[in-house]
């Protein structure tokens, strides 16, 4: 896992998008595009963006410590499907 690039939710700005996402969770930037696409995920569409308003972002961080998310898997056609939760190591 990647280390995040911001060492509190002080730095972050009033809105996040995908990339920032992945920066602020250590994740690479194609995950942080398919989490704001999970069910339940506070993503917020502004014309074509998708953002994340930070307080929200800040709370679905806390509700979701501890837990594992699910992964995405591709289709050959781009479409994602979900798979059930991720194997354990």
């Amino acid at each position: 896992m990647k280390e995040s690039a911001y060492k509190n939710y002080a730095e972050l700005p009033l809105f996040l998008n995908s990339k920032t996402v992945a920066k602020v969770l250590g994740v690479s930037p194609s995950s942080g595009y398919e989490l704001m696409h999970e069910p339940g995920f506070p993503m917020l569409r502004v014309g074509s963006r998708m953002v994340v308003p930070k307080e929200q972002f800040i709370q679905w961080v806390k509700e979701h410590t501890g837990r594992t998310l699910r992964r995405i898997h591709r289709h050959p056609g781009g479409r994602g499907a979900d798979r059930g939760p991720a194997p354990r190591p």
